[in-house]
């Protein structure tokens, strides 16, 4: 199953496992370096392959973070997202997954 993670980019999380489905054979992050950290500790330790999805910061300026996060819920089979109940990008992402009939899990 393909996973997107998806936090704020404020947000620290420290550890992915404990809220990952049992079979994980990727790991899409849209490059936010709090989840970076976390998801390929998680993806070197048990062979998962990693993949960012960056998008091009000076052609799409402060657009850039949504479509990279679009672009990861697209690709993924679910959504794991971390939400600090505040972050409006990350509410948007939610709402974005529920549109596109992505299944997703919250934390928050």
């Amino acid at each position: 199953m393909k996973i997107a993670i998806i936090a704020p980019a404020d947000m620290t999380v420290l550890s992915i496992r404990e809220y990952l489905p049992p079979v994980v054979t990727e790991i899409i992050t849209g490059g936010a370096k709090n989840v970076e950290k976390a998801a390929n500790e998680y993806a070197s330790t048990r062979g998962v392959k990693l993949t960012g999805l960056l998008q091009n910061g000076k052609k799409h300026g402060r657009s850039t973070l949504f479509r990279q996060y679009i672009a990861a819920v697209k690709y993924a089979d679910m959504a794991l997202i971390f939400w600090d109940g505040k972050c409006a990008k990350t509410k948007f992402i939610i709402g974005k997954c529920g549109k596109i009939g992505i299944p997703l899990r919250v934390i928050v």
